[in-house]
């Protein structure tokens, strides 16, 4: 994927200037001089036909846009942007999103605010990346909220997207999201700034399929926490968030990002206002990030095979260990804020399934699914404590252990043929189902089916997109 690589280290230039603040000597644009990507000549521009924004182009020089002819032609390029930006802020008005901040509004008299109110967007040669949202002047109080401008690539050749247009509407649709994003507050994490603007491209232009391949790097590893912390300027993971927001889109419609932006400008954290969020959406947040992990099992080949994401196979789908179908087992891992593992037990022969409690550690949430019982779509969530039993008419069972916002947990459960008695496990005996450790603490039993979800669901903002 070398273009999404390109555009991950200005969007990493971007993330830092929003963490940090943005000072006199940054409100530079591409127009002045002392500009690290300075257009050092003639630079023009195009109203779009919306009012929206305003394009710059150079004519000259390293950053003059292709096909720009000598008579002052605009570069086709420039109308595409135009359009493509009118579109994504009728977009943002329809969902019921903030608009970003007017820099005309905030900027001192001295500042460039290109000439008027319009969103600024300044075609540019990158050398590295094809996107950037810059944010310049910021309101005083808490929370800091920011306006600035996106930078664009002026050609996208070597051309890395199935079409120059469809590259204009995805990188205009995520860098303009940022805008959006500046304009609750300054400080967003990592993995919520990246993952909704990925997402926003969905959601603007489904047809565009960079949020499938963004996607991807959640579903390499998703035994990650979700909220982790970038590793490096070439990880991809916080992209790869774009999922649990697209999740929340299909659950719930998009006025739960909306909501969730407005918590947070009014929260100490992004994971504070998610509690919130989905504690009031939901009923129990942890709840909704089990759900969450089950609609990421049912994903590439899986697809289709239980309650998930429309055409969820488009999806390259999470790892799945397997557990033995006709002999004793201990499935025992780390289970990470905020993440999930998965199992599958193809059960030969009758048997139960025990979690048990490993001392110091908090208990993941296990989920069981029968995938044997025809007509069933639901779930069970199985306590510390509690013996379920199965059998080859319940094959294949899926479990799928998760944990929420709070610390990280254990998963310990123990499969047993039936006539077995379940035993205290430890760390001497322990059979591992796909690597583990000897650690885990309480939990509490509950038992879920997709039915009684309906029931909880009813009357709360949910919406299903298909």
């Amino acid at each position: 994927m070398p273009g999404h690589a390109r555009r991950m280290v200005a969007a990493s230039l971007a993330t830092a200037a929003l963490a940090l603040g943005v000072g006199e000597a940054q409100a530079l644009r591409p127009t002045e001089a002392g500009h690290p990507q300075s257009y050092g000549g003639e630079a023009r521009y195009l109203d779009s036909p919306g009012g929206h924004v305003r394009v710059w182009y150079a004519t000259e020089g390293e950053h003059r846009s292709p096909r720009v002819a000598g008579d002052g032609e605009t570069p086709e390029i420039a109308e595409t942007v135009a359009e493509v930006g009118d579109d994504v802020f009728e977009a943002m008005a329809t969902h019921g999103f903030r608009l970003p901040l007017v820099d005309s509004e905030l900027y001192p008299v001295s500042a460039d605010d290109g000439g008027d109110e319009r969103f600024d967007i300044y075609l540019i040669n990158f050398e590295a990346g094809d996107g950037q949202f810059v944010p310049e002047y910021c309101t005083t109080g808490a929370p800091e909220r920011c306006a600035g401008y996106a930078m664009l690539d002026h050609a996208f050749v070597p051309l890395y997207y199935p079409s120059r247009e469809l590259a204009v509407k995805i990188v205009v649709s995520h860098e303009i999201f940022h805008a959006v994003q500046a304009a609750y507050r300054a400080d967003w994490p990592v993995w919520a700034s990246e993952g909704s603007a990925s997402w926003y491209e969905e959601l603007v232009y489904p047809e565009q399929d960079d949020f499938e391949r963004l996607s991807g790097y959640y579903f390499e590893d998703s035994a990650r926490s979700l909220n982790d912390r970038a590793r490096g300027p070439s990880d991809g993971f916080a992209y790869g968030a774009g999922i649990f927001f697209y999740y929340l889109d299909v659950v719930f419609g998009s006025e739960m990002i909306v909501a969730l932006a407005e918590r947070f400008a009014a929260s100490e954290t992004i994971e504070d206002a998610l509690q919130a969020e989905l504690a009031e959406s939901f009923g129990e947040a942890d709840d909704a990030l089990e759900l969450f992990a089950i609609y990421n099992l049912f994903t590439g080949e899986l697809a289709g095979e239980g309650e998930g994401y429309p055409q969820a196979e488009r999806f390259a789908g999470v790892e799945v260990v397997d557990l033995p179908g006709e002999g004793a087992f201990n499935w025992e891992q780390n289970v990470d804020t905020f993440s999930a593992r998965f199992a599958r037990w193809d059960v030969k022969v009758p048997m139960t399934l025990t979690p048990v409690a490993v001392e110091g550690w908090p208990s993941a949430k296990l989920a069981l699914l029968r995938g044997g019982q025809q007509g069933t779509q639901g779930y069970e969530s199985v306590g510390v404590g509690d013996v379920v039993a199965v059998g080859p008419e319940d094959s294949p069972v899926y479990l799928v252990a998760s944990q929420g916002l709070g610390e990280d947990a254990v998963i310990s459960a123990q499969g047993r043929l039936l006539r077995e008695e379940p035993q205290t496990p430890s760390s001497e005996s322990s059979e591992d189902g796909g690597g583990g450790c000897s650690q885990a603490g309480g939990g509490r039993t509950s038992s879920v089916v997709w039915a009684f979800l309906g029931l909880c669901l009813m009357g709360r903002r949910v919406r299903r997109r298909r």
